[in-house]
């Protein structure tokens, strides 16, 4: 699926690892409202894996990051693996969604230049403003499948 134009002869790209988190709470998930800048809507916690990081490890520093939640890396559970491929750029990616089980707290934006607020989203009625990927990933996750492919414009 990656682009393939440029490449050397024998040489195949990596897709890029991408984690995103299904922070539970009663039937609610947390979901970022975006800026307009970045296309407006909601989106959840998480982002793109750095060399030599764990999946869990990438998860953990996005959410302290973004909504400066410590997460405890022994409960977080991979539910969803997601092999997108985005026709725009011809660039495919690897989106592991992990959920995680929370007691109330207080969540707060930590990238304001990013995002306008934390929201608890109900489960059973997600807002159609999340990218089609996004949306996929959460109800594949909810209703117990492991592994999708997604393409997007």
């Amino acid at each position: 699926m990656a682009n393939r134009t440029n490449l050397e002869p024998g040489i195949i790209p990596r897709p890029k690892l991408m984690v995103r988190l299904i922070l539970e709470q009663d039937d609610h998930v947390v979901a970022l409202k975006r800026r307009k800048k970045i296309g407006g809507g909601y989106g959840l916690v998480g982002g793109s894996v750095s060399k030599g990081e764990s999946l869990k490890d990438a998860l953990i520093r996005e959410a302290n990051e973004e909504i400066g939640v410590i997460l405890d890396k022994d409960l977080l559970k991979l539910v969803h693996v997601m092999h997108r491929f985005k026709k725009s750029t011809q660039t495919e990616s690897l989106v592991f969604f992990f959920s995680y089980m929370t007691k109330p707290q207080t969540l707060q934006v930590r990238e304001a230049n990013k995002f306008k607020e934390v929201v608890w989203l109900p489960v059973n009625n997600l807002p159609q403003n999340m990218s089609s990927s996004l949306l996929e990933g959460m109800i594949s996750a909810v209703r117990g499948i492991n592994y999708s492919e997604i393409i997007v414009e």
